[in-house]
């Protein structure tokens, strides 16, 4: 399968295209963060990791694009171009959370201890979830204030995201 994937949810903004195939795996990504700008900035990255993986849009399985938390205008310009290509190449679009894609790439074994994703939000404000050492939901995302959250964190939970610095 070949996936293009597209973040522009919080100050970064990113491609990838993914192809998990036998004969033709490979996996390019582009990234920086900008802060604002996603929309001047996102097509020429999916162009480079388009062309660094020889990959035709015709090629692509299926469309992952972050879908919040984030920054309003950043993720209306990646949701945009996402429905975008889905529309135009028939191709399904899927969604991620935000904190679904932080907490995959902090994934350990199974028996380590569990992630909270923790993002910051408008003033006491802080968007969150549990998930396994696998990074497999394990509770619902939530919108907590910093300091209810950080009286009713369990006892060696691993913290990640922007607000895991406010503890």
């Amino acid at each position: 399968m070949r996936v293009l994937a597209i973040d522009t949810a919080l100050a970064n903004c990113a491609a990838a295209v993914l192809d998990d195939g036998a004969d033709t795996a490979c996996f390019v990504a582009c990234g920086e963060e900008i802060g604002r700008g996603h929309a001047e900035r996102l097509m020429e990255m999916i162009g480079e990791v388009m062309a660094e993986t020889s990959t035709a849009f015709s090629d692509l399985d299926r469309v992952a694009v972050t879908v919040g938390p984030g920054s309003f205008t950043g993720l209306r310009v990646g949701l945009a171009v996402a429905r975008g290509f889905g529309l135009v190449l028939g191709t399904p679009v899927v969604g991620i959370t935000t904190l679904a894609a932080i907490a995959r790439a902090c994934a350990r074994e199974e028996d380590e201890a569990p992630l909270l994703v923790a993002l910051t939000g408008k003033g006491e404000e802080v968007y969150c979830q549990e998930f396994t050492s696998a990074g497999v939901p394990s509770g619902e995302a939530a919108v907590r204030t910093l300091t209810e959250l950080a009286a009713t964190l369990p006892e060696g939970i691993r913290l990640s995201g922007s607000a895991a610095e406010s503890r």
